[in-house]
């Protein structure tokens, strides 16, 4: 079990990754902190209490809210995100 406050308490986006493989992505370690929840049969229980579903991703912004989130993810979606939203470099999301 991991304390989700904690690592949440510093300057970085968070996604998770529920139920698929992680795409290549060019948003950089130093601004985008990837996380894969295993799909195991604990995760699977846990997210259907929640209702959440088994394949998702969330993107966690710094200050603690959800700025994107869908069932499929896919890098240009992301990259896109970051370049419109953020005003993030297109040469650094390529």
């Amino acid at each position: 079990m991991e304390d989700l406050f904690q690592m949440f308490d510093d300057l970085h986006f968070h996604l998770f990754v529920a139920g698929q493989p992680i795409p290549q992505l060019a948003i950089p370690e130093s601004l985008l902190q990837v996380h894969a929840v295993p799909s195991d049969t604990a995760n699977g229980a846990e997210l259907a209490r929640l209702h959440i579903p088994r394949t998702s991703f969330y993107l966690v912004r710094p200050d603690g809210y959800v700025g994107l989130c869908g069932l499929r993810l896919e890098a240009g979606v992301l990259d896109g995100y970051f370049v419109e939203r953020l005003g993030v470099s297109a040469a650094l999301s390529r």
